[in-house]
């Protein structure tokens, strides 16, 4: 048997406590009814990102069930009827909006929210002149200290870039990448209104793009004098990749070595609709795709996260829980690939002989539903000084698989 990809899991290198920070969704996902709860409550959702209408049907059930809101506060005045410049006149307007905004939200009783003042602010058929740039940070500016005003536990989420900033593909004229993350925090210092929480778009070809964006935007906070800030991926997944457990389950675990503090899971079509968690079930008859069976094995991770080293093809996340000694395990094919993995696993103890292990492989389904996952392996196999091997001979690309070892 030939095996070019090897991951392993450190189990004694502790990253920190399972967050499922990974698991969020943007508006239309479920509503108070839908899906039933033994779909909604095993994915441990963490965030819902939406407008005003779509959140006010859903805020109890947010609320019951502790997940964070994060208002968008308006397409109004960032995308219909853009002027080039803005006047005082357009910025009263803005504060205007956001004062009513706020104050509907504090009548409901929803006091301390996350509100995200624009989206898509550097894209390249919006921010392509200078006036316009100057249009964003400004109605940004006012609307920040309006929102901090009206409600002071308020927390604000900017500034919502697209594909910032390594993976973009939105570059300025000198081709550079970080041109506008750079250009609003900057700004956001010059005039007291840095947001709580920065947020920005991640559309890259595998999980990967999630670490090197977040070192990326720690260096510079670093750089400018700031504190380490909550991180927000607010729309999460390409187009092609957006039912694939294998490419997901990279994004997850890179979520999680990286401590980002929410992720919003995006979806590219009709059949994200229909209250489907954004196309992880059919959308009429609410059937798990594979890819909501991988989100399920996330949220049933416990414990803390430990290191994992991903190979070129294959990532993982794995948790390990000490009442008992069980370590979870989700493992993602992200590229093409077919070849046997060897998931190593580190430091389970010296005098240990023997753990007893369970394999399940999600295979991946695409847009079809998948009934169950596979399970391939139960029994136990030999620990060597501390190492624990098992092959997945049956890893395809964009498969995902849970191993769950339980240690004596």
């Amino acid at each position: 048997m030939c095996i070019r990809d090897r991951v392993d899991i450190h189990v004694n290198q502790i990253v920190g406590p399972v967050t499922y920070g990974g698991s969020g969704f943007l508006e239309g996902a479920f509503s108070m009814d839908e899906p039933d709860d033994e779909l909604f409550l095993p994915l441990k959702v963490q965030r819902v990102r939406g407008r005003e209408q779509y959140l006010m049907t859903v805020y109890e059930k947010c609320l019951r069930h502790n997940i964070r809101m994060e208002v968008i506060g308006t397409d109004k005045f960032f995308w219909e009827g853009l002027p080039m410049a803005g006047t005082e006149e357009d910025y009263r307007k803005i504060e205007q909006h956001f004062e009513d905004l706020v104050n509907r939200m504090l009548d409901r009783g929803l006091k301390g929210l996350d509100y995200c003042v624009f989206i898509d602010a550097d894209s390249p058929w919006i921010n392509w002149v200078e006036e316009t740039d100057a249009y964003f940070l400004e109605g940004y500016k006012r609307a920040y200290k309006m929102i901090k005003k009206t409600d002071p536990e308020a927390k604000i989420v900017g500034p919502g870039c697209h594909w910032a900033p390594i993976t973009s593909w939105w570059k300025n004229h000198e081709g550079d990448y970080t041109w506008f993350l750079r250009k609003f925090i900057d700004f956001s210092i010059e005039n007291d209104c840095v947001p709580d929480i920065i947020s920005w778009h991640d559309y890259s070809l595998d999980g990967l793009g999630v670490t090197r964006d977040a070192k990326e935007i720690r260096e510079y906070l670093k750089k400018k004098g700031l504190p380490e800030l909550p991180l927000e991926q607010d729309d999460m997944g390409g187009k092609s990749s957006m039912f694939r457990p294998g490419l997901f389950a990279s994004y997850l675990a890179n979520v999680e070595r990286s401590r980002i503090a929410y992720t919003v899971k995006c979806c590219w079509n009709r059949d994200c609709r229909g209250n489907s968690l954004q196309g992880m079930l059919t959308q009429v008859e609410h059937q798990p795709r594979s890819l909501w069976w991988m989100y399920k094995a996330y949220g049933e991770l416990t414990g803390q996260i430990v290191d994992v080293s991903e190979s070129e093809t294959v990532d993982a996340i794995a948790a390990m829980d000490t009442n008992p000694s069980i370590i979870r395990t989700v493992v993602g094919r992200f590229k093409e690939g077919d070849d046997p993995v060897l998931i190593r696993y580190h430091g389970l103890g010296e005098n240990l002989r023997s753990a007893k292990v369970v394999a399940e492989r999600i295979k991946n389904t695409e847009e079809r539903p998948l009934s169950h996952p596979e399970q391939t392996l139960a029994k136990k196999l030999p620990v060597n000084n501390g190492v624990l091997d098992v092959v997945l001979e049956d890893l395809e690309s964009f498969d995902a698989y849970t191993i769950t070892v339980t240690v004596p």
